[in-house]
């Protein structure tokens, strides 16, 4: 009888168990997963999600939908942290560039050559990562500049560091006409598949 007993609590046991597993995993395909894409500076910090930490400059991570708070830890760099909410097959990029500690670049030359080709590495890969994220919000200046024997095009940034384009028409050149030289330049962008309409124009001669 306490055989029987004791082999029927096992069972019930294997079974909730089982009931368990299958909760979770139904739950998790009810609520599916996210993809986050995670780019840093310097390259070798830490950061955790959850309760998952991770390394290195660049991780592709399949999470499950929720929120989450990402935190980007290294000894020489102020911690940052960060709250995150991802939806079910969303895709997320993180680029994030920590800040060094106050002092620590001033002192650079009375640290060790290991601390300093960390900070070299820190302002390498941060530039790299503002230049592409310019870039992926500004993706004409991909293509520029453009220079013909008639007009130039360019960007610049005003004083308030505001990214604008500017069409430079040569007024020197052989048959100079402003609106037929401006109309030539317009129509490249539009080529690039941009439309100068909508973009911050600046229109100069020389």
């Amino acid at each position: 009888m306490n055989r029987r007993k004791e082999l029927i609590w096992i069972l019930i046991g294997v079974f909730t168990i089982i009931c368990a597993i299958i909760a979770v995993f139904t739950y998790q395909q009810v609520k599916g997963f996210a993809y986050l894409t995670i780019k840093v500076a310097p390259a070798d910090l830490k950061y955790t999600i959850g309760s998952t930490t991770l390394s290195g400059d660049q991780q592709d991570v399949k999470v499950p939908a929720g929120k989450y708070k990402v935190t980007f830890q290294h000894d020489l760099y102020e911690t940052q942290n960060l709250d995150i909410q991802l939806s079910k097959n969303e895709k997320k990029t993180l680029a994030i560039v920590l800040k060094l500690e106050d002092g620590v670049d001033k002192q650079y030359y009375s640290l060790g050559v290991d601390e300093r080709s960390q900070i070299d590495a820190y302002y390498d890969k941060s530039n790299e990562i503002n230049m592409n994220a310019f870039i992926s919000s500004n993706p004409v200046v991909k293509v520029l500049p453009q220079i013909t024997d008639e007009y130039r095009i360019d960007y610049g940034f005003d004083k308030n560091k505001t990214l604008y384009y500017e069409i430079t028409l040569y007024k020197n050149a052989p048959g100079y006409n402003k609106n037929s030289t401006l109309s030539k330049a317009k129509n490249w962008i539009k080529e690039q598949g941009y439309n100068p309409e909508v973009l911050p124009l600046k229109i100069t001669e020389e």
